[in-house]
């Protein structure tokens, strides 16, 4: 809790060290998201009739074609690879592209 660390100033100096590896990674996912944001109003003003109903049913699709889609390519790495499968999968394209011919080298570095 904040009074088990001394405080809120203790808490985020103590835990909240910026990290020079991974900060742009930050910066890409938070401007990602408001992308995204915008992108929601656009596509809701689009809408012929905009209800709850019909937007509650135009983001349940997305999610599903999303969900239907990271499945599949997490299955298909899978197989490509079965037991040699790492838990991040485009870890396993850089074996890959090490032994591979120049086509299989550029699709792996595309998917990196």
């Amino acid at each position: 809790t904040i009074r088990e660390e001394g405080g809120l100033v203790n808490l985020i100096s103590n835990h909240s060290n910026p990290n020079g590896k991974t900060f742009f990674i930050g910066i890409g996912v938070l401007c990602f998201a408001f992308v995204c944001q915008h992108s929601a109003f656009i596509i809701a003003a689009s809408l012929d009739k905009p209800t709850k109903q019909r937007w509650n049913k135009v983001t349940g699709s997305a999610l599903t074609t999303c969900a239907v889609l990271a499945v599949a390519m997490g299955v298909a790495g899978y197989l490509g690879f079965l037991d040699d499968t790492d838990g991040d999968v485009l870890v396993n394209l850089g074996r890959m592209a090490l032994t591979a011919d120049d086509a299989t080298k550029r699709a792996s570095n595309i998917a990196r």
